[in-house]
């Protein structure tokens, strides 16, 4: 017996290195394949790099008065490349956010704590019109090609933010409501900090293109909540009324709608029901939105008949309606939605990474050499001549042995789970 088992050990490490041997040929031929490829590549990451390096070079004329000669356009360039430059603008948008914060309108307009912060927030104004000038002298406004300042989508938040704040310097007379909405749209320089950050820009870039996306499953989503809602109508419609008793002074046992109203309670219905396809579709939307949707399914449950009023369990097969919407409208399709924005922020993260530009072949390559520098070798057993010992050892590592713990685990959680409270 041992030695059928020792045996069959030498077959599988046998047929293992094959298969290893295998694997590393073909491992060998993709890298010479990458090896071609990326140095293909790479001359294209040169011409990249050099169209990068043009690009943070001024060119054409700004404003019609700075071409690409101009001293003082260039010492600005200069400023604007630098990362001092970009940290400030940074720690401006901070401090704007913080005023921002902390203003409350139940303060004294005239108290020294809202004056100082009228004067840091004139002073965070000015900062981003210097920017933003500093920019388009740099770039040009709008007509100088397409690194002009206007051409750039997050450029153009930045210009909206800073003309609103510039416009709330001067005081409109009769014109207050127009003064609160320019000083409103200050809560907009906040989002100035994701034109500034990759990772921001990234996920804002992946739920653009997840519209599309979205959309169809959005189509998919109303289809089923619809089927739902439908199916709830033919089952619940007029079941969830009951009647309302708090008003009465001594509850009598009421059976109907007409016992209910002859002993001075309501007839009333629950806000979530199935009465139509439109009010069944609201429900659903409830249902899985995980809001309130225990006490929808429980006065499901209760339901009897027309103008009857409900009975404490008295349909609890109703109940595997709820779960079935719970999961496939709560758990399964919201999670799609969330599925669909992930994947597209990792296309969108594969991109910056110029992952997109390998082959499978390549990017095969790239995981296996990922998981073979994260293995760690694994030690093989070698016998000593003791024939227990070696006998335990085949017998842990057989498929019979594992099957049988699993089988074993299986029935210990069927045995515990047949207990019961006050069983005999």
């Amino acid at each position: 017996m041992v030695l059928a088992l020792i045996q069959q050990h030498k077959i599988k490490a046998m047929k293992r290195r094959n298969e290893d041997a295998a694997r590393l040929e073909k491992l060998k031929n993709a890298k010479r394949t990458s090896i071609a490829i990326i140095k293909m590549q790479e001359n294209q990451l040169g011409k990249s790099v050099l169209s990068l390096q043009e690009a943070n070079e001024i060119s054409g004329t700004s404003l019609s008065f700075f071409d690409n000669k101009s001293k003082f356009r260039s010492f600005l360039n200069t400023i604007v490349q630098s990362d001092l430059f970009s940290n400030a603008v940074l720690v401006s948008i901070m401090i704007s956010t913080l005023i921002l914060i902390l203003e409350n309108p139940s303060y004294d307009p005239h108290s020294t704590f809202m004056l100082t912060l009228e004067i840091l927030n004139n002073l965070m104004t000015l900062v981003f019109i210097l920017e933003a000038v500093i920019k388009i002298i740099v770039y040009g406004f709008i007509f100088n090609g397409e690194t002009s300042y206007l051409r750039n989508i997050w450029n153009v938040m930045d210009f909206i933010i800073v003309v609103t704040s510039f416009l709330g310097f001067f005081e409109f007379a009769g014109h207050t409501q127009f003064i609160k909405i320019m000083r409103m749209l200050r809560v907009l320089r906040p989002l100035s900090m994701v034109g500034r950050n990759q990772g921001m820009r990234t996920v804002i870039q992946s739920l653009g293109q997840a519209i599309p996306e979205i959309a169809n499953l959005l189509l998919v989503t109303v289809m089923i909540l619809i089927l739902f809602s439908i199916l709830g109508t033919i089952i619940f419609q007029g079941l969830f009324h009951y009647c309302h008793t708090e008003n009465i002074s001594a509850v009598y046992e009421v059976q109907t709608k007409w016992e209910c109203l002859d002993s001075g309670g309501e007839w009333v219905n629950h806000d979530a029901n199935f009465d139509d396809v439109f009010s069944g579709l609201l429900t659903m939307f409830e249902i899985i939105t995980t809001e309130g949707w225990i006490n929808i399914m429980w006065s499901g449950v209760d339901a009897t008949s027309f103008d009857v009023v409900p009975k404490v369990n008295n349909h609890v097969s109703a109940g595997i309606f709820f779960i079935c919407a719970m999961i496939i409208g709560g758990l399964f399709l919201l999670n799609l939605f969330v599925g669909v924005v992930i994947n597209n922020f990792n296309m969108e993260k594969e991109k910056l990474q110029r992952n997109y530009l390998l082959t499978p072949l390549q990017i095969e390559y790239c995981d296996t050499m990922a998981i073979c520098y994260a293995m760690k070798p694994i030690a093989e057993y070698v016998s000593k001549g003791n024939t227990f010992k070696d006998y335990l050892y085949y017998v842990t590592i057989s498929p019979v042995f594992e099957n049988t713990i699993s089988i074993s685990i299986v029935l210990n959680t069927m045995i515990m789970a047949c207990s019961w409270y006050d069983e005999p």
